[in-house]
């Protein structure tokens, strides 16, 4: 390594997404859904006589480490994450799968294209039972790729049922809950449950339910309830009404005794960061709803107050508010804000880790860094080596673009200066390993002029500090130092190196 590199600086910070690089677009798309099933019981140890059925979604490039699985609420199906029509607004499955996370949305048992065993036989916990087939199927090569890092995602029921399978078997690695709180209001859920009639009895329904069983109920007409308070698309509701689905009367009974004491739900025992997000307005979690819930959801700060109590320190609770919204968050005009909170919270905590065996594909459509490889417990713990220069004092990391085609050391000579368009937000992190506060983020944003595929990241820690003045472009003073650690953005691999003369960056 010699001074001639052609480095630029950049402050590393959270990654995000703009609303219009968020909408997902199907045309031309290169991001791969293929349907899988799963084999499941009814308990852990019982025959395997069912099958979960799961939309599976990989990230341009291929799968990598990272995937999230997609619980959906009641009256619902694996549809509500990625809404079909409307030129692909209400998709929140697809803004990660082009973030680089994969995607595996299920139908919980009696639902949609999953088997529908016998309506009584349907529990909470039998649901919460299969959510942990799901993720351990992922974990192991079940649904074809074995994915290492799991974030378990859920809407409303399903939150609750995600609520019980990660207090009981603790295997994912973050958590995100919508469209729930721990003060529910009976009121709206009476207006859900007062329209529930026999699913046989509804044509909508009736004809993914086994003959005679009376047990599956459908509830027509409950959406104003869903969308209360908030604003919506009149044709996205009526889209919506029309693909409503059944709920087994045995989970809905064993779900009552949750609700009428949501301390059962066991929340302090999840030990993962937690990300909760709300509509304001959300008429069966929210007491600006209007039907009896006790939550204050009239701020973010108010939802972090309600709600951390329940829930462990080592949880890191985040809250978020969705203005303008009701319960439904996926499907309100504004969703794309929602979408953007959980990227950034996703990226910080469990990012889409590069797995070695994809094919390179680094750059987002717009030319957007997609990928750091970085370990999430170097970043919170930082080391000894400040791992990648991702948190420590004072830590510098520049970006090299290279030929694809040439190999990372015999491109270095030939990089080329890369012009950061947008820095976008910074945020300073305290270094654990220091008293000085670092002026470093955990995650990083930049927009290049050229598209080729970024393969290297170099990080130097060097005790020069970051200015950042009001009103004007981010500045970097010069540091130097002889020892750099390079990591390869393609195969996710790093190494350490010494140069004999310093390196200025």
């Amino acid at each position: 390594m010699t001074r001639t590199f052609a480095l630029i600086a950049c402050v590393l910070t959270i990654v995000v997404s703009s609303p219009a690089a968020a909408t997902s677009r199907e045309a031309g798309s290169p991001i791969h859904c293929r349907s899988v099933k799963i084999p499941t019981g009814l308990a852990a140890g019982a025959k395997t006589s069912y099958t979960i059925y799961g939309e599976l979604c990989t990230p341009p490039g291929g799968p990598r480490r990272t995937i999230q699985i997609l619980v959906h609420g009641g009256t619902y199906s694996h549809t509500y994450w990625a809404f079909p029509g409307f030129h692909g607004k209400y998709q929140y499955s697809r803004v990660m799968n082009r973030a680089g996370y994969a995607t595996l949305a299920i139908d919980l048992l009696g639902v949609g294209r999953s088997s529908h065993p016998p309506s009584g036989q349907v529990t909470i916990t039998v649901e919460a039972y299969a959510v942990h087939v799901a993720i351990q199927a992922a974990r192991h090569g079940g649904i074809g790729h074995r994915y290492r890092h799991v974030i378990l995602v859920g809407h409303s029921l399903g939150t609750l049922t995600n609520d019980i399978e990660a207090s009981t078997y603790h295997d994912e690695d973050g958590f995100i809950a919508t469209g729930t709180s721990h003060g529910p209001g009976f009121t709206g859920f009476g207006s859900i449950f007062a329209k529930a009639r026999p699913a046989l009895l509804d044509p909508v329904t009736a004809p993914q339910i086994p003959t005679g069983d009376l047990g599956y109920l459908s509830a027509p007409g409950a959406r104003p309830t869903f969308y209360q308070g908030g604003r919506v698309n009149p044709k996205v509701e009526r889209a919506d009404e029309n693909t409503r689905q059944p709920v087994a009367a045995g989970y809905a009974a064993t779900l009552l005794p949750y609700l009428l004491d949501t301390s059962l739900l066991n929340t302090n025992r999840i030990k993962v960061p937690v990300l909760l997000v709300n509509g304001r307005k959300d008429a069966v979690f929210c007491k600006q709803g209007g039907d009896g819930a006790s939550t204050n959801c009239a701020s973010t700060a108010g939802l972090k107050r309600a709600e951390a109590p329940y829930y462990a320190r080592s949880a890191h609770l985040v809250t978020d508010v969705l203005a303008d919204s009701g319960h439904d968050i996926n499907l309100v005009p504004n969703a794309h804000r929602w979408y953007d909170v959980a990227l950034r919270w996703c990226r910080r905590h469990v990012p889409p880790r590069r797995d070695s065996n994809a094919r390179p594909d680094a750059l987002g459509p717009r030319g957007d860094l997609r990928y750091v490889p970085a370990d999430t417990d170097a970043t919170t713990r930082c080391q000894s080596s400040r791992a990648a220069g991702l948190v420590g004092p004072d830590a510098v990391v520049s970006a090299l673009i290279t030929h694809s085609r040439g190999g990372p050391a015999s491109d270095l000579a030939r990089s080329r200066r890369l012009r950061l368009i947008n820095s976008g937000a910074h945020k300073a992190i305290p270094s654990p390993d220091s008293t000085r506060s670092s002026s470093v983020a955990t995650s990083f944003t930049s927009r290049f002029k050229s598209r080729r595929t970024p393969a290297l990241l170099m990080a130097c820690s060097a005790r020069s500090r970051i200015r950042q003045p009001s009103g004007k472009p981010t500045r970097f003073r010069r540091a130097s130092c002889r020892t750099v650690t390079v990591f390869d953005v393609v195969s996710g691999s790093s190494s350490r190196h010494t140069t004999a003369n310093r390196v200025r960056l």
